[in-house]
């Protein structure tokens, strides 16, 4: 008897939220004459992203089952998660820009507020929209769900400037009370995440979570009284040298650094009423928090 035909519908959509449109693909399963069956061959479920810093084009496909059983695991190993995560997005991406040719490629010239995005359309291609969210109220604290829609909660503001500029921006903030010291700041790509959690210097929770904080600074320069100036350039002596700031220069490189490179990402919000005492709550998701929330379900 004739193999049966299998019929995938797949879709396919962008980031701005355009009409869906649905391709029938007819594919039929192969088994070699010994019987091994090496898996179906689908066309999944595919989605375009535009990335929000810088303004690359991507599309990407949703998770195997093998692929989510691999993020699953990563998951005991938190400073393993980063790396985990970037392997997994680069295999689920069918079409990615010209000038990204390989994994160290893509590494180099992905920001990590683009991530966000490109997670996004692989969580949409994946799981669909339509999730449930576990939300605790900032008034009583009452915890309590609601279901939405991820592209009606979703919202991205783009880099007004050239393509790919961020990459190679570094912005000086002169610090205002520690006032000999200059600060440069940068958009930390995905392979300064994955430097940071595999150095061995940042072990500890604390640490590791003030060096990513400290990802944006590029390096420090310390005007001296004899005229001469000094670099800080080691991931090390900079969080050294950004634990003793003052706090009020520490909150001015952080405003700097929004203006000139955070804000441009996406942003995925939640309007809803606590179910025991109504009041009005706004949550910011985090999209990878979210999104290992689902895979371990």
């Amino acid at each position: 008897m004739a193999d049966k035909e299998i019929i995938t519908t797949v879709e396919t959509s962008t980031i701005s939220n355009e009409p869906t449109k649905p391709v029938s693909i007819v594919k039929k399963p192969e088994i070699s004459i010994s019987g091994f069956f090496s898996g179906f061959q689908i066309s999944y479920p595919e989605y375009e992203v535009i990335t929000p810093q810088t303004l690359q084009s991507f599309t990407v496909r949703s998770m195997t089952v093998s692929e989510e059983e691999t993020l699953k695991g990563s998951a005991l190993t938190p400073k393993k998660i980063a790396e985990h995560l970037s392997s997994s997005l680069w295999k689920c991406i069918v079409k990615k820009p010209d000038t990204i040719k390989s994994y160290d490629d893509f590494i180099s010239r992905v920001t990590l507020k683009d991530r966000d995005a490109i997670l996004y359309g692989m969580y949409h291609a994946t799981y669909k929209d339509t999730q449930a969210y576990d939300l605790r109220c900032e008034k009583c604290g009452a915890s309590y769900a609601v279901s939405c829609k991820l592209n009606e909660i979703f919202s991205m503001t783009a880099y007004t400037g050239n393509k790919d500029d961020i990459l190679s921006m570094k912005i000086p903030v002169a610090l205002d009370v520690a006032s000999n010291i200059t600060a440069i700041i940068k958009q930390p790509v995905l392979k300064d995440e994955h430097s940071i959690m595999s150095d061995m210097l940042f072990q500890t929770e604390k640490a590791l979570e003030t060096a990513i904080e400290t990802l944006v600074i590029d390096r420090f320069i310390v005007s001296n009284s004899d005229g001469s100036k000094t670099e800080i350039i080691t991931r090390d002596n900079i969080m050294s040298g950004y634990n003793s700031l003052p706090a009020a220069d520490r909150k001015q490189i952080q405003k700097k650094y929004f203006d000139s490179f955070g804000q441009y990402s996406l942003k995925l919000e939640i309007k809803s009423n606590c179910s025991k005492c109504a009041e009005l709550n706004t949550t910011q998701l985090d999209l990878v928090n979210q999104f290992f929330r689902v895979i371990m379900q």
